[in-house]
């Protein structure tokens, strides 16, 4: 008997995640999936991604400029992407490492039916997945992978745009100057306000010892 020949994947799915520290608000699971079979999506995605640069290298204008070119590529086909939200009650009651697990879940649920058996999932970090996806961890996949980089813009972006949202449900944070993260802005503003309904309790832990919440 002829071993079998590996095969390549047809689809890649990068995962990454953002928002894993900050004091308040949700984490944001994102992925991309590319159909390397479309040459028109790859060539488009390859340009746009030309140089590779990771959400954290790019300023905020210029995320929001690549959210929006990969939106417009995903209508033409041969890319698509999820953002999975997981708030701070889960985070709270359950942590931050179940979170991003649900997270993960999630987006994947969300590809369409059939695809797990042409694809292979590409995740930053220490990110995994369930057992059943063909899968592959890189440490600064981010920096490295174009399906990556793509997967933490789209999750960074969808969280900022969350957090500024919530800067203007709860003004006296400031929420869109710091996103969430414990700046000392945002450290003062709790402690002089204390805790908002979308903080993580468990992570100010130490400042509402300072503060009213």
């Amino acid at each position: 008997m002829r071993p079998q020949r590996k095969t390549r994947a047809r689809y890649l799915v990068g995962i990454d995640e953002a928002g894993r520290g900050p004091l308040a608000g949700p984490v944001a699971v994102g992925a991309v999936c590319i159909d390397t079979k479309d040459k028109k999506a790859m060539r488009a995605l390859r340009i746009l991604g030309t140089p590779l640069k990771d959400s954290k290298q790019l300023s905020e204008k210029q995320r929001e400029e690549r959210y929006e070119a990969l939106r417009k590529i995903s209508k033409k086909g041969g890319f698509f992407y999820e953002v999975a939200l997981i708030g701070s009650r889960t985070i709270d009651s359950r942590g931050i490492t179940y979170a991003i697990k649900r997270g993960i879940v999630s987006v994947l649920r969300r590809l369409p039916a059939g695809l797990p058996r042409t694809m292979k999932v590409l995740l930053d970090g220490g990110l995994s997945a369930p057992p059943e996806y063909p899968q592959q961890t890189f440490i600064k996949g981010d920096e490295r992978y174009l399906p990556i980089a793509f997967a933490s813009i789209v999750a960074k972006v969808r969280r900022d745009r969350i957090m500024d949202a919530y800067d203007i449900e709860y003004p006296k944070y400031h929420f869109s100057r710091h996103k969430g993260y414990g700046t000392s802005l945002h450290v003062n503003m709790i402690a002089r306000h204390g805790l908002s309904p979308i903080h993580r309790r468990t992570f100010c832990t130490r400042i509402r010892k300072n503060s009213r919440g």
